[in-house]
């Protein structure tokens, strides 16, 4: 990798972008570019307008959703809660979660979120 006094070249930002955009974290673009993430900070911030341009194509469909619940207690045994997650795990986004009971009427509320 070039580096140019302080800077970096422009092939290394407009790579750690598009990481950036893909979902990537800072300290793991840091490790695959071998760029540091406080640089990669500075590029996203400095950037940030037009990362549209940097994102290719079109918002590609959702294929599947996985929806996953976690039941815990509240303080004591009486005081049930349920949250539901509703999660794409290709792209690794949370699309959507409720909390309340394990009741079709919280199902609906995660399914409208």
């Amino acid at each position: 990798m070039s580096k140019l006094g302080k800077g970096v070249d422009n092939y290394y930002i407009r790579l750690s972008l598009r990481l950036y955009l893909e979902g990537m974290s800072f300290r793991g673009i840091e490790c695959v570019v071998v760029v540091s993430h406080v640089s990669v900070m500075n590029g996203v911030k400095k950037y940030g307008k037009d990362l549209k341009i940097l994102h290719t194509g079109e918002e590609k469909p959702i294929k599947a959703v996985e929806v996953d619940e976690l039941h815990s207690y509240f303080k004591t045994k009486k005081n049930s809660v349920w949250v539901w997650l509703a999660v794409e795990r290709a792209r690794k986004r949370v699309l959507g979660f409720t909390i309340g009971d394990r009741s079709e009427m919280a199902g609906d509320r995660l399914c409208s979120s």
